[in-house]
């Protein structure tokens, strides 16, 4: 029978061999320090010459067992053969240490005879925690002991009986009996107890890579319906603009309105959900640039104002001195957080006022969103800025909401390195404060040029070469819509391949490739066509993305791939035209296309 310990029952339910976790450095000085104790009592009783013989003997052994043992932990080729070799040495080496035993207990002193004991009872637990598993290893190395132990306790019980003592006899015989089943149970425990944290550590890999694969498959849907979810919305949102600039009554102005704002609002929703999965997977990252806080605050305040007002409320803003400037930070996080305060101060208030205010404080940049609205129970505040969380059910079907703004806002503040904190007495109003600490650029650093309108289209007389990839039906209309404001007709193909071809075909003033399409994607086009331009030396086509896809990562796979900017759907007017006036302008800053579009 293989003395191999791969041959133990527990081999199925365990890792293949224990060795590869035993701390091998550690081992070998123990075991230097048991042979060198060995060796100095020997020299009381037996000739050195024996005992530099049996150090020789040992020390050979044990150090090809530790060789076998750091063989087998490495793997490699030779890891099969050092695990089957490693049990015979260390049989080998019990067999060497018993022989040492059995020459103290027979011919030292009572000293020597405790000594040989605790030798005898460490090489035991040393064999005991290494060779568990493998009854047959472990009951061949342990054999030598047993013999000497089986001896002195033939010994004993010869004596006794010849003293008439049968108790005594019996007693040293039932003695190695019970240290034989002790030994056995102990090894059993043991066996069982790495059994049990083998298969619970396997249980536990097995529940992490399903939530890996979980999570995988959640941010693949999160991606796929981000994407499915816009390009409905672009096409809404799209047409409402393009509505809005052609004449119309009031009442119809007032439903394109609606639209609008519906539409808006279900884009806000969609984007909470988005960012809250993001965050709790930890794959929300921030982009810091520069920004004009004046310009942002005026942004909230434009879109709430009128909100404010058609409700009868004053919405006020104030400022503290010299707060206004450029700085350093998330912008569109930080908007999307004000937008969230100020969203729940106007929809929360049924009379009174809301006060955006912004000051600087112990260096940070603090907002405060005070309202004069129901107010919020102590007990609730504790949980407002939970996922889902209504601080009353029966507000769900007033006031509306899904209950994540404030949970994602609260996340992303954090994210950001700021506190988001609140106030509130039932009944009377809420405040609001954000702080945040935003590195501020020195006042003459150089803004960005501010995009103004320049001449009109048709004073340019020239036309304007824009080409457009985008395979959704709804999504060429809303592009010719808007375009059209601008007085441009773009050329439109369905697919990246036909927007390389098209560029072989002619000259462009500018590219809008969608991201997700048939036969050719958006980023694999934009590097064939500045590959093209590399090889022919043509001069560099401006590229937009315009995709519902424009999470951070992508933005960045679209800027490596030689895009030059990113417009997110839906398609907001003003952005989309920005970002092509700005690529436009990059390339060619007197074109007619540029001036169009700043017409626009």
């Amino acid at each position: 029978m293989s003395l191999h310990p791969l041959q133990s029952k527990d081999a199925r339910t365990a890792p293949a061999y224990p060795v590869l976790s035993v701390q091998l450095g550690r081992n070998l000085v123990v075991q230097a320090l048991g042979v060198t104790m060995v060796a100095v009592v020997g020299l009381t009783v037996l000739p050195w010459t024996s005992v530099l013989i049996w150090t020789l003997v040992i020390v050979a052994v044990v150090g090809a067992e530790d060789r076998c043992l750091r063989i087998a932990a490495h793997g490699g080729r030779l890891s099969t053969a050092a695990r089957r070799t490693a049990p015979f040495l260390r049989i080998a080496a019990t067999s060497v240490y018993a022989l040492a035993a059995f020459t103290l207990i027979a011919r030292g002193s009572p000293g020597d005879k405790l000594f040989a004991f605790a030798l005898i009872s460490a090489s035991v637990v040393h064999v005991l925690m290494r060779y568990y598993r493998s009854p047959m290893v472990l009951a061949a190395s342990l054999a030598p002991y047993l013999f000497i132990l089986g001896l002195i306790a033939f010994g004993l019980g010869r004596r006794a009986l010849q003293q008439g003592h049968v108790v005594s006899a019996i007693t040293a015989s039932f003695t190695i009996v019970m240290l034989a089943v002790q030994f056995w149970a102990a090894r059993a425990q043991l066996s069982s107890a790495w059994t049990e944290l083998v298969e619970a550590k396997r249980a536990a890999e097995e529940r992490e890579r399903a939530a890996e694969a979980a999570n995988r498959a959640k941010s693949q849907f999160l991606t796929t319906m981000s994407h499915e979810l816009r390009t409905p919305l672009n096409g809404v949102l799209g047409m409402a603009q393009a509505l809005t600039s052609g004449p119309l009554s009031d009442i119809q102005r007032e439903r394109v309105r609606i639209i609008s704002r519906s539409s808006e609002s279900l884009l806000a929703v969609l984007n909470d959900l988005l960012d809250l999965s993001k965050i709790e997977a930890h794959a929300l990252e921030l982009e810091l640039v520069e920004f004009d806080l004046g310009e942002l605050i005026g942004g909230v305040v434009a879109a709430f104002r009128p909100l404010a007002e058609r409700k009868g409320l004053a919405f006020e803003f104030k400022q503290a001195e010299g707060v206004l400037g450029r700085y350093r930070g998330d912008s569109p996080r930080l908007r999307r957080i004000l937008y969230s305060l100020c969203e729940n101060a106007v929809k929360f208030t049924a009379r009174g006022q809301v006060v955006l205010r912004v000051e600087r404080s112990a260096g940070q940049t603090v907002f405060h969103v005070t309202d004069t609205g129901i107010g919020i129970h102590a007990d609730d505040i504790p949980h407002l800025f939970e996922g889902f969380f209504q601080a009353d059910g029966t507000l769900t079907r007033r006031y509306g909401g899904a209950g994540v703004g404030l949970a994602v806002s609260h996340e992303l503040t954090s994210l950001m390195g700021g506190a988001l904190e609140v106030s509130s007495v039932l009944g009377e109003g809420s405040t609001f404060t954000l702080r945040l600490s935003l590195e501020s650029i020195a006042a003459d650093a150089a803004p960005e040029a501010a995009m103004g309108p320049g001449p009109a289209a048709e004073e340019q007389g020239a036309e304007h070469r824009i080409l457009a990839a985008e395979d959704n039906a709804t999504n060429q209309l809303v592009l010719k819509a808007l375009l059209a404001q601008a007085g441009i007709e773009p050329v439109v193909v369905e697919h990246g391949r036909a927007a390389v071809a098209a560029w072989e075909d002619r000259s462009w003033d500018l590219i809008l490739m969608d991201i997700q399409m048939p036969e050719m994607n958006g980023v694999d086009a934009a590097r064939a066509i500045r590959h093209r331009e590399l090889e022919t030396g043509r001069r560099r086509t401006p590229i937009l993305a315009v995709t519902a896809n424009a999470m951070t990562h992508q933005v960045a796979e679209y800027t490596a791939a030689g895009m030059d900017g990113v417009v997110s759907k839906p398609i907001e007017i003003a952005t989309l035209f920005n970002a092509m006036e700005r690529a436009v302008a990059t390339a060619s800053p007197c074109g007619s296309a540029d001036a169009a579009i700043s017409a626009a």
